[in-house]
């Protein structure tokens, strides 16, 4: 998920990220839709290069599930987005 800024106050931390319509992975398998092998293995393409980006440049998510994956938008069900880096840390890259 793309992070545009941060507004900070006294008592709270705004974060500005990109608007995700699509919904949750989770909630769309959960509806138990049927998807063809083609559209599954594009989505799990999607995934693969989120996480091959965020590893090239030191991040390790460690809480990789269809929750923390959302939809971009119901007309882009193929862009999936990796989402809750609050377990992450940075890895040393070599």
């Amino acid at each position: 998920m793309r992070f545009y800024e941060i507004h900070e106050t006294v008592h709270s931390i705004y974060m500005v990220v990109e608007y995700l319509t699509g919904g949750e992975l989770i909630k769309n398998i959960s509806k138990k839709i049927k998807y063809n092998e083609l559209y599954l293995k594009k989505v799990i393409r999607c995934i693969t290069i989120g996480l091959k980006y965020m590893h090239e440049r030191g991040i390790m998510h460690r809480d990789l599930k269809p929750e923390n994956l959302m939809i971009k938008s119901k007309k882009e069900r193929l862009n999936v987005k990796i989402i809750d880096f609050g377990l992450a840390t940075e890895i040393k890259v070599e």
